[in-house]
């Protein structure tokens, strides 16, 4: 019961964050998304007749939901692993406020400097540690696949967060959702992908949003 009302809450806060930003395409998924959170909430707590009617969202409720998003801006030095810049460390707060109260039980990134500092306050808010998943060389081509095995046998029916790149945050949202990848360019920060993953089978779905500093 209180996953499903921290997960209207988080939803409610997401669209906050930049309501000009969302695509057409993506209120419909975001109004689906509350509706089923809404409606299993409210039968949680009443017990009603309606009950039956709505006990597919109810099993919906225990949906994987995964957030993930790209670093914030960072420093121009030192090359080789820069921290984050003021407004990277205004946009990591931001994240942190906006899933307030959701239940995210675990936090991911990679080796760099600049996704830790952007996931520090968030898993500081959630009470979790930061999981370093390192990217390489080497296990580029299978960082997304093997971060998403995990997710699903790991963390299923729960909230989690990652923290990528520019490169590796297109690519775990493909293979969450078996389709394209999404764009982002070199300049591109903010975006932040809520991946809702069904526990009873059926497509994914995702949103699109904006987290502005």
């Amino acid at each position: 019961m209180s996953r499903i009302l921290s997960s209207i809450l988080l939803a409610v806060r997401l669209v906050r964050t930049r309501p000009s930003r969302l695509s057409r395409s993506g209120w419909p998924v975001m109004r689906e998304f509350l509706t089923i959170a809404t409606c299993a909430a409210l039968v949680s707590v009443s017990g009603c007749a309606a009950a039956q009617a709505v006990a597919q969202p109810t099993a919906a409720s225990a949906s994987t939901v995964v957030l993930v998003m790209r670093h914030g801006e960072r420093e121009a030095e030192p090359d080789s692993d820069p921290g984050l810049s003021a407004a990277g460390t205004a946009r990591a707060a931001r994240l942190a406020q906006a899933a307030q109260g959701a239940p995210v039980s675990a936090v991911f990134t990679t080796q760099f400097r600049r996704t830790r500092e952007t996931a520090a306050p968030l898993a500081q808010s959630a009470g979790v540690p930061v999981t370093v998943r390192p990217v390489t060389a080497a296990n580029q081509g299978s960082y997304a696949e093997e971060l998403v095995r995990e997710i699903r046998e790991g963390h299923a029916g729960r909230t989690v967060a990652v923290i990528g790149h520019s490169n590796t945050v297109p690519a775990l949202v493909a293979v969450l959702t078996g389709t394209t990848a999404p764009t982002l360019g070199e300049s591109d920060y903010g975006d932040l992908f809520v991946v809702i993953l069904p526990s009873i089978g059926g497509p994914a779905r995702v949103l699109r949003t904006h987290v502005v500093p």
